[in-house]
């Protein structure tokens, strides 16, 4: 049977599309793996809060970043998200996994294990999103590390404020417990009142107020501290030391 002129074109026709089809195919490159991830930061620094430690050569990754006297820091790292080591002298190698906008303080802590026996253990705090300021603006913070003992502490707060014509006092508890490697902090804003038949707000700054903290335990209060306050703002105060002699040590954060 003859195939019809028209039926011969369809076919010509057909043909020409799929070798034009697989030349052009031939020539494309597909790509066989997914582009790579960007790198995702975050940053770091270490204190040395190991009260059975003297001075240490600290290493990230293998490399040595700082050397740390006990109650020192060193400066914030940039570096990738994910996991890494932190190692002194030839101890254990600890692994901690560094979230992406991780900016904080890995403590390098004595750990306290059965039998009376203790270990050094990096343990980390975020202190803030990289995409966030240290404190607010209209605010000032005051971390607290409790690297000292393996009681609880109750650390109580008293507000003052004085200028030439008013006064005002406030006060409360920042944690009722504050357990050995935890932490506490507290926001610290402008303080604000109404005045004039309370039709007016009242702003009274940070720099007027003393802020006293109160390290207590049993009843005894056994550390008065007086964080630096500046709005805007960060500092952590880690405490140090067996409760017999409690120290206290202020870091800036940034």
């Amino acid at each position: 049977m003859k195939m019809k002129p028209s039926m011969k074109l369809h076919f010509t026709l057909l043909g020409i599309s799929l070798s034009v089809i697989f030349l052009l195919s031939s020539c494309v490159k597909i790509p066989t793996e997914a582009p790579p991830l960007p790198n995702l930061k975050a940053k770091v620094r270490v204190i040395h809060a190991a009260t059975d430690l003297g001075e240490v050569n600290v290493k990230l990754d293998g490399q040595s970043i700082a050397t740390l006297a006990m109650e020192s820091s060193s400066a914030y790292i940039d570096l990738n998200a994910g996991k890494h080591t932190f190692q002194v002298e030839e101890q254990p190698v600890d692994t901690l996994f560094i979230d992406t906008d991780f900016v904080g303080t890995v403590y390098l802590a004595t750990v306290f294990i059965s039998d009376g026996d203790t270990t050094d253990r990096f343990i980390k705090k975020r202190e803030r999103w990289m995409f966030n300021p240290p404190s607010p603006d209209t605010l000032a913070t005051v971390f607290f590390a409790q690297m000292s003992d393996t009681i609880a502490y109750k650390v109580d707060w008293s507000g003052d404020y004085s200028d030439s014509d008013t006064s005002f006092t406030d006060n409360g508890t920042l944690d009722n417990t504050l357990t050995y490697t935890k932490f506490a902090s507290m926001k610290i804003p402008h303080k604000t009142f109404d005045v004039i038949d309370d039709t007016t707000t009242k702003y009274y700054p940070i720099s007027n107020w003393t802020y006293t903290f109160y390290v207590v335990a049993d009843s005894d209060t056994l550390l008065t501290i007086t964080p630096t306050l500046s709005l805007g703002k960060a500092v952590t105060e880690v405490l140090l030391n067996p409760k017999a002699n409690l120290t206290v040590k202020e870091f800036s954060n940034e």
